[in-house]
């Protein structure tokens, strides 16, 4: 009998004050909401970033060379263990008419894969695959024309490409923001995919790097990073020398084509002098035979003065033509001048040719990665730091509130304890209040922080990206988190207050 009047008077309490147990409820759920939220949000991006990393196959590394790679850095490259190397070609140019900066890729053979999202990859010269985000721009079977900037050496065979799909590169994860260029305003605009055989030079610009030991583990993690660095000092070491001993092959090469077509333009001003040499003396001939020739006609018969005259005119037809000869030849000469001349200020300004290193956030285009990796670290710092602030509130409101429950249950107190109640039995009442309002915030709070809030915030930072949104996925740990903290906020300022206000006697707690 004595238990089922305590138990209605518990169940009453919830039902008398449920503003009351409401407001405790909300606090709890506030806190475990934004706790949770916050936490979960950057696992939750990386484990979607990490799935989509192995399924294109990004590259770990990639090194690019200012004059490309030789034949001797793609050796040095295959032969790096526990790695897979792929070489291609990359290009900067600009849309003609519109000033718009484009970046052309080779299509990679497996790593740092291309995703297609309509249409296909270009399978000919004549084609092209464009960024899926200027869809809205270009359809398939469209034209698009490129141009180089004037002046400059041709780098692709062709300049008019026929659309045959749109597509998402695994290595530029941002839409908007894709870095710098080296045509149209300098800024980035785009990007698209054309067949190997379109670029004109046999070097490829980069190579892509993935090491065996760092497919298990989790991109974003301290652990990948630090083995990350160690490989990227290994290869900057590799290829530290390699700039200046091609630099002196360089050098040498070129030094080598001057000397050869001086001697040939020597060779070729001789032969142009001996000509000129010749024609005068030919020109000197003809001239006294024209003479002769004008003072015995007269004398001559006939027919022999008219075969006279044929022969002085095949003579100055044969003149003639080796006058044009040494011209052309003068022209051509004039033309090797200038070449040697380009080729000695080449020479003249030839540098130390540079090699780089890059990891997926510094690399050209890795603007959004970056910006991804270090937004998900921000949400996941505001997530030690936010919830801890709303679970000190909810604590102080818990304990404000606590106060006058107990306040106003001064006297069913005290009649409990007048029936023989103990004062642990009186102290539990407000635990279990605390305890049921603060689990059942927790548990609202967690369902909404794992499958809501966390994917407003990761939604809004992978907006324009690639990667597309996270995926959702439960948590235990930080659950049990939440529900320890709501024990702390609303179990025990419950317990404290009634522990402190609850240990007088039935007699003072009957009184007003």
């Amino acid at each position: 009998m004595k238990r089922k009047i305590y138990w209605k008077d518990l169940f009453g309490s919830f039902t008398h004050s449920i503003g009351r147990f409401l407001s405790i409820l909300t606090l709890m759920l506030l806190g475990s909401l934004a706790l949770i939220g916050l936490k979960v949000t950057t696992p939750n991006m990386h484990r979607t970033a990490n799935q989509f990393i192995q399924q294109q196959k990004m590259l770990d590394l990639a090194v690019m060379g200012d004059l490309g790679l030789e034949q001797g850095d793609q050796e040095e490259l295959l032969g790096l263990k526990g790695a897979r190397v792929e070489f291609g070609s990359l290009l900067d140019l600009t849309v003609k008419g519109t000033g718009k900066a484009i970046r052309l890729f080779s299509p990679p053979k497996s790593l740092s894969s291309f995703r297609v999202t309509k249409g296909r990859l270009p399978k000919k010269e004549g084609e092209l695959a464009l960024a899926s985000f200027w869809e809205d721009r270009y359809r398939l079977g469209d034209t698009l024309t490129l141009e180089e900037k004037v002046g400059t050496r041709s780098s692709i065979k062709q300049k008019q490409f026929t659309i045959v799909g749109f597509v998402q590169s695994s290595e530029m994860w941002s839409q908007k923001n894709l870095g710098t260029a080296m045509s149209g305003s300098g800024n980035l605009d785009a990007y698209a995919l054309v067949s190997k055989e379109v670029f004109t030079s046999k070097l490829p610009v980069m190579a892509r790097i993935q090491f065996d030991d760092l497919r298990s583990l989790e991109s974003f993690s301290q652990a990948y990073q630090k083995r990350l660095e160690d490989h990227q000092e290994e290869l900057e070491k590799l290829l530290k020398d390699n700039g200046k001993a091609r630099y002196q092959r360089l050098k040498k090469e070129a030094d080598g084509q001057i000397q050869k077509g001086q001697k040939e333009l020597s060779r070729a001003k001789e032969t142009l002098q001996s000509a000129k040499n010749q024609i005068d003396q030919a020109q000197k001939q003809l001239d006294l035979q024209e003479t002769q020739l004008s003072k015995l006609a007269p004398f001559l018969p006939a027919k022999e003065r008219v075969a006279s005259q044929e022969k002085i005119h095949q003579a100055k037809e044969q003149l003639d033509q080796k006058k044009k000869d040494w011209t052309e030849g003068e022209t051509e000469l004039a033309k090797k001048e200038e070449e040697l001349k380009k080729a000695q200020t080449e020479r003249d300004q030839l540098e130390i040719p540079t090699y780089h290193v890059y990891d997926r956030k510094t690399m050209p285009g890795g603007q959004g990665y970056l910006m991804y990796s270090n937004a998900s670290s921000s949400i996941s710092a505001v997530g030690n730091i936010f919830p801890v602030v709303l679970y000190l509130v909810a604590a102080m409101v818990t304990f404000t509130t606590m106060t006058r429950f107990v306040d106003e249950e001064r006297t069913n107190a005290g009649i409990f304890k007048a029936l023989g109640y103990r004062t642990k039995d009186i102290i539990l009442k407000f635990v279990l209040y605390g305890f049921f309002a603060g689990t059942i915030g927790t548990l609202l709070g967690s369902l909404l922080g794992h499958y809501f809030l966390s994917g407003i915030i990761s939604n809004i930072i992978t907006q324009g990206m690639v990667i597309g949104e996270s995926r959702e996925y439960f948590y235990r740990d930080i659950t049990l988190i939440a529900l320890g903290l709501s024990f702390v906020a609303s179990v025990l300022p419950a317990y404290w207050v009634a522990r402190k206000e609850l240990k007088e006697e039935a007699n003072l707690l009957l009184l007003p």
